[in-house]
Parts: structure tokens; C-alpha cells; sequence
């Protein structure tokens, strides 16, 4: 699991599992069945909303990569 927690505890970010080789890392985050991908209406393109379910958990994928691709100063 890759985490980042402040250090007072809050904010803290869990993948459930990080894959990686020498050309890739992927940072898979698991939901549950039930969890909503889109919302029931669609946007004015006609195209699916993505579910705030679904944008929450983007977040929480993209935030441990922003530390891995940042260098150590």
C-alpha cells in the first residue's frame, strides 16, 4: 500500500495496491459494487457525468503519484 499522512494524522491517502515494473507503475484504487461511476443524467454533450464516487477516487490515485514523480529536493 502506498500512504501519505500529515503529522497530525489527517489526510491520509491509501491505495489498495501499487504494480510496477521497470517501464510502468499503476496505483489501482478498489470500490465497492454499489459504488456509482455516473451520475443518472447526462451533460449537454450527451456524454455521462462522472459520479462524485468516481472523481473521489481519481483523487485519491493521482495524489500518491504527484509524491513518486516528484524529486527529492
Amino acid at each position: 500500500s502506498v500512504s501519505s499522512t500529515d503529522l497530525d494524522g489527517k489526510n491520509e491517502v491509501k491505495s489498495d495496491y501499487l504494480l510496477a515494473d521497470k517501464n510502468f507503475t499503476v496505483l489501482v484504487e478498489l470500490k465497492r459494487p454499489d459504488t456509482a461511476l455516473f451520475e443518472k443524467d447526462k451533460n449537454r454533450s450527451e456524454s455521462w457525468k462522472l459520479s462524485k464516487d468516481l472523481t473521489y477516487a481519481v483523487s485519491q490515485i493521482l495524489a500518491p503519484f504527484s509524491q513518486i514523480l516528484t524529486p527529492d529536493p
